[in-house]
């Protein structure tokens, strides 16, 4: 290495531990998911408490990921509300696709609920791929926004006390039929039943598999709770929460203002059907019941969704508790004290809660914004010192098959530190789509439950998994040896089609390295000699 380049890396060095956004070049300008979120009350857009969402909007603008950013409009179907940056909202006045997504926090269970002319809207938002994200509470509260929606109406249960007009069934009251997950903090019991406590509920998270090697399968949570800190394995608790789940009937067909859904289309064979993604407890008679279930509508060309038991995971009332414990942990650091175990405990699991509510904007983003994602992705590990010492010491690069996976394995660390593990596996599984290495790789295929496909039989004593070492470590050679990384490497500036093809033919490249060097091992253990 030539003293000006050791010279410059000290730099970038110091530079990286006192100021890393300097380091971040114009390419990583973010990726910036708009959405519209609507509500039906007075007090969701008001200051921090009760009913609130404020807090939820501090956590979706100060979002760490390196990547993306959230772009919020406030809209609240009741007039007169001056926090909101819309009133009187109705989904047929405005141009929806301005969005890659809607939130619907709906409480009302009658008043102002969607005309036919704001469904028919609201139905070509999400069968132009736009993602909905919907909630409500116990019994029919929520019902006038969602009640109707396709997909989130029958992903949900939104009717109380009786059936819905088309046999939608009932949803859990408040009475003798909750669904009570209130956790209590044992250390003080003589603060009982309290939702806003610090202590969360522990849910139970749906996992997938990939098939690795012959003695190697490992498993993931869904990638709403994948977390860079770990599996989102907890939820705020309440005393009444409402009911997701997997319709039974996956063959209607809604008209609205003479547009007609189908709410649960095929493509190429394949009907994409919605999953059940985690379940709580009802400690009132210890049985499980459905608390996050989503649909990907993109296997089959139209948005996703997602829809949760309660908004009472997302109001501030609920969030306060762990809101107060990360306050504490602060400011006890700003003035040179020890946080308590307690206060850290509880801000690591509002850590996992947040997470949560940022990856379902990420996860429910269009296919144009998830390849602007996984662009950035790919670009980010080149702020990462070691990968730059590599690329750019003075010489030919190393393009072994073991010099990448030694890049990639670098690269992927970098990544894992701001984006789930999940995340990062999607993007790897997208550079592969095109071959057989994905049926190996990716745990999220698309679903159908009533064509279940077993993994593949593994490839005995090879781990795949170093393949995405190798397959990341070659794409940056690639992008380094093609593009000035200097540059602007934004959308607007690079052609995003070339961009993408040089992404696949890489992996391509790497995935044939991998195999010949595989062969070329075998070889070697066969010319042993054997005793």
């Amino acid at each position: 290495m030539t003293p000006l380049l050791e010279n410059r890396l000290n730099k970038i060095r110091v530079e990286e531990l006192l100021k890393p956004q300097k380091l971040l070049p114009r390419f990583y300008k973010k990726c910036k998911i708009k959405i519209l979120v609507v509500i039906d009350h007075s007090i969701g857009f008001g200051g921090f408490g009760g009913f609130s969402l404020s807090e939820i909007f501090r956590i979706m603008s100060t979002n760490p990921a390196p990547y993306v950013d959230f772009e919020i409009t406030k809209a609240n179907r009741l007039d007169s509300d001056s926090n909101a940056d819309l009133d009187g909202f109705r989904f047929d006045d405005h141009d929806l696709n301005q969005f890659s997504q809607i939130w619907m926090i709906a409480v009302e269970a009658s008043t102002n609920a969607l005309s036919d002319s704001e469904l028919e809207a609201v139905s070509k938002f999400m069968d132009n791929g736009g993602g909905v994200f919907a909630n409500g509470d116990h019994a029919a509260l929520g019902n006038a926004i969602c009640a109707k929606v396709p997909r989130v109406r029958s992903m949900r249960r939104w009717y109380y006390p009786d059936a819905g007009p088309n046999g939608e069934p009932i949803a859990p009251g408040s009475g003798a039929d909750r669904i009570y997950t209130l956790t209590d903090d044992p250390n003080t019991p003589d603060i009982e039943q309290s939702q806003s406590d610090h202590v969360p509920q522990k849910i139970k998270v749906k996992y997938y598999s990939s098939s690795l090697g012959l003695f190697k399968k490992i498993k993931y949570p869904h990638p709403l709770l994948c977390s860079p800190k770990g599996i989102i394995n907890i939820m705020p608790d309440h005393q009444h929460e409402g009911l997701v789940e997997v319709p039974s009937d996956l063959s209607q067909t809604w008209t609205f203002n003479g547009y007609s859904s189908k709410e649960y289309p095929s493509k190429s064979g394949h009907q994409e059907v919605p999953e059940v993604i985690a379940r709580g407890t009802n400690f009132d008679d210890n049985t499980d019941f459905g608390m996050i279930a989503t649909y990907n509508g993109h296997n089959v060309g139209v948005g996703r969704v997602v829809v949760d038991s309660t908004w009472h995971h997302w109001f501030d009332i609920n969030l306060m508790g762990f809101k107060a414990a990360e306050d504490s942990v602060k400011l006890a650091i700003m003035n040179g004290m020890s946080p308590s175990a307690e206060d850290m405990l509880t801000m690591d699991n509002y850590e996992l809660i947040k997470d949560y509510f940022r990856n379902i904007a990420v996860w429910l983003a269009t296919p144009a914004l998830q390849s602007c994602i996984r662009r950035r992705g790919v670009l980010f590990p080149f702020r990462d010192v070691d990968i730059r010492i590599i690329l750019q010491q003075s010489g030919k690069i190393n393009k072994s098959i073991f010099s990448k996976i030694q890049l990639g394995t670098i690269a992927l660390d970098a990544l894992q530190r701001t984006a789930p593990q999940c995340q990062v596996l999607q993007w790897v599984c997208w550079l592969v789509k095109d071959f057989r290495l994905r049926e190996y790789l990716d745990p999220f295929p698309p679903f159908d439950p009533r064509k279940p496909k077993p993994l593949p039989d593994p490839i005995p004593f090879i781990e795949l998994n170093q393949s995405t070492m190798a397959i990341m470590g070659g794409v940056l050679i690639d992008i380094f040896e093609s593009y000035n990384i200097e540059d602007d490497m934004s959308d607007k500036e690079i052609d995003s089609s070339k961009f993408d093809k040089l992404l696949t033919t890489s992996a391509q490249k790497t995935i044939e390295q991998f195999v010949d060097e595989i062969g070329s091992s075998l070889q070697k253990i066969k010319s042993l000699p054997i005793k």
